[in-house]
């Protein structure tokens, strides 16, 4: 055999090929599993999550306060319903709070803004008796 004429070319895209349907094969059957128990656990997590935000004593006077900001005047401004505009306002800040996580700039100053603008509105929403810390 001559050395300059071994592997064939055949033998080579054959090995690819066979290499490549293989591994991918492989991912399939692993990957797809898991990939389908990731999303159970998200799915779940995710329910967790919303039972978790109806609690009263753990969300309510912060989520009461937006929903009011948001679904009060704000909500005859824009051409959605206030609980679209509500879980949008809830999905940005997951969103920056994800990204600040990550270190990326911009979304620490969201993060931050974002922090602000929410306490602002509770804030701005709230009755004047309950503006002040210990008013009575």
């Amino acid at each position: 055999m001559d050395a300059q004429g071994w592997p064939p070319g055949w033998l080579v895209a054959a090995a690819v090929t066979t290499s490549t349907v293989t591994v991918c094969a492989a991912m399939l059957w692993i990957v797809g599993p898991a990939a389908g128990w990731t999303g159970e656990q998200v799915a779940r997590w995710v329910g967790e999550g919303a039972q978790w935000a109806q609690v009263p004593s753990l969300s309510g006077p912060m989520l009461d306060g937006l929903r009011s900001a948001v679904g009060g005047e704000y909500a005859a401004t824009v051409p959605v319903s206030p609980a679209t505009a509500l879980w949008a306002w809830l999905a940005v800040g997951a969103l920056l709070w994800c990204g600040a996580g990550f270190r990326m700039g911009g979304a620490r100053i969201g993060w931050a803004v974002y922090g602000a603008a929410t306490v602002g509105l509770v804030y701005w929403d709230s009755p004047p008796r309950h503006r002040r810390p210990g008013a009575r």
